[in-house]
């Protein structure tokens, strides 16, 4: 009953009290008038499960650095407003029954998270553009939360929101204030969005990206908007792109230049235009390229091409710079859950040159990548002359990855295609490589004369 006496009695002129930690009681219900407690600097709750209110003394404790109350099942009532300027950890996450936010009166500079997942919350105040510190929001599972406020754009140090499965992602485009309405501004923070399974339509998309043109990570997965916005060319900072099971998104005109990953697994209502501009020659010739998308064939401009269980080249004295393809197909029509590596044969010594890579795709996909983000430094086994370099995608076997796969049920793809092309690069020249196979879509023209003494390759017989 310690908890009980503490919450009732005890919590008046208490001047010299810092601190208070109430996690795990079971008793308390309300958490009482606190303005007796001025410098009160912390104050935990965490799973006091028939807590429902939080009296609204606590939003004006000036010394108040720690506010928790994770796992509160039941709390329903906190502060109408803050005024807590010295706050800086806030966490009310696990609380399905909290729906109100409240209004920050004051500038909080050292509050660097916020953590509302799992919160019942219906929206955020305008006024949290007074959390002027804030770098973390989380509002994962906010399942009522459906738009933003504006003023998410101002926060000067925000890097990243966590706001998968919440119920919306739109972004008000104008407050009004005293003096009418507010435009809202463009962020220049360099952020990390995650939105996955946010109901994002074309409109609130766009808002998105022209508020947050910095973004470096945009995971979108699971989303139902349709056409990915031209604007987001001007997202010239973003570096990897997550497109996985938008299925209903059909249209990508234009991507950025620097933009290095693009998952769009079992986006299966893309166009045929715009699968040519995630596959393009043109995006991919710079190099440092990744992309997993819908499709079935090799695209034409790759040099060489194999339907064998791998594919090998000659290099000579170093591995060129290349990009490499690969068709997975499946035996039939449902989802397979696969793992693979990426390998390689150098003159007979075997590497494997990548961890285990994840997907679960419902159609036939096409694999992009830079082998040099394999590959490294890994040549350890290349000597003087012409080295013979094989390629292959094989089961990984990572048992933990394994015991995670979707209900168990683990289907290995079928690799249909393989395909290499050789960057046209500055001292990465086609004399420098040689291509060798016995049954290939596209036979290589280049004159085995050119090879001579003990350096000449194996027969085609003995390539794979």
């Amino acid at each position: 009953m310690y908890c009980l006496i503490v919450g009732v009695f005890c919590l008046q002129n208490m001047k010299c009290l810092i601190s208070i930690d109430f996690t795990d009681c079971i008793y308390i219900t309300e958490v009482p008038d606190m303005s007796g407690i001025p410098n009160l600097r912390t104050l935990y709750l965490d799973n006091c499960i028939n807590v429902t209110k939080i009296h609204n003394s606590v939003g004006f404790l000036d010394n108040l650095k720690e506010l928790t109350a994770t796992g509160c099942t039941n709390l329903e009532t906190i502060p109408d407003s803050f005024e807590l300027a010295s706050l800086k950890v806030l966490s009310i996450s696990e609380c399905p029954n909290l729906v109100r936010f409240p209004e920050i009166l004051c500038k909080i500079e050292n509050l660097r998270h916020i953590n509302l997942w799992q919160t019942g919350i219906e929206e955020l105040p305008f006024s949290i553009g007074n959390v002027t510190g804030l770098e973390v929001l989380t509002l994962m599972d906010c399942t009522r939360l459906d738009k933003l406020p504006s003023s998410i754009f101002t926060l000067p140090r925000l890097q990243e929101i966590q706001a998968d499965s919440c119920k919306g992602f739109g972004i008000s485009t104008e407050c009004e204030d005293n003096n009418g309405p507010v435009k809202f501004t463009v962020s220049s923070n360099k952020i990390h969005l995650y939105l996955s399974s946010c109901n994002l339509t074309n409109q609130h998309l766009f808002i998105c990206l022209r508020g947050f043109a910095n973004v470096v990570h945009l995971d979108l997965s699971c989303s139902n908007f349709t056409v990915l916005p031209p604007c987001i060319k001007e997202c010239i900072n973003l570096n990897t792109l997550l497109l996985t099971n938008c299925n209903q998104l059909q249209e990508i005109s234009v991507i950025p230049t620097n933009l290095r990953d693009i998952d769009a697994v079992n986006c299966t209502s893309l166009t045929s235009q715009s699968q040519s501009v995630l596959s393009s020659q043109a995006f991919h010739e710079t190099g440092e390229k990744s992309v997993m998308l819908p499709g079935s064939s090799i695209p034409e401009w790759f040099d060489h091409r194999s339907n064998e269980g791998s594919i090998s080249f000659y290099a000579r004295e170093r591995i060129p710079s290349i990009c490499v393809c690969v068709v997975f197909g499946v035996l039939e029509k449902l989802p397979h859950h696969f793992l693979v590596n990426v390998c390689s044969i150098i003159n007979g010594h075997k590497t494997i040159l990548s961890q285990c890579s994840s997907w679960s795709i419902v159609k036939e996909h096409v694999w992009m990548f830079d082998l040099r983000d394999f590959i490294g430094r890994r040549e350890t086994w290349l000597k003087r002359g012409w080295n013979h370099v094989e390629i292959s995608c094989e089961d990984c076997q990572d048992e933990h990855l394994m015991a995670q796969a979707v209900h168990g049920l683990r289907r290995m793809t079928i690799v249909k295609w393989y395909g290499i092309h050789v960057y046209r690069q500055e001292n990465n020249t086609m004399e420098n490589i040689l291509f060798t196979s016995a049954n290939t879509q596209q036979e290589s023209n280049i004159n085995d004369e050119r090879l001579n003494g003990d350096n000449r390759p194996l027969s085609k017989r003995q390539c794979r």
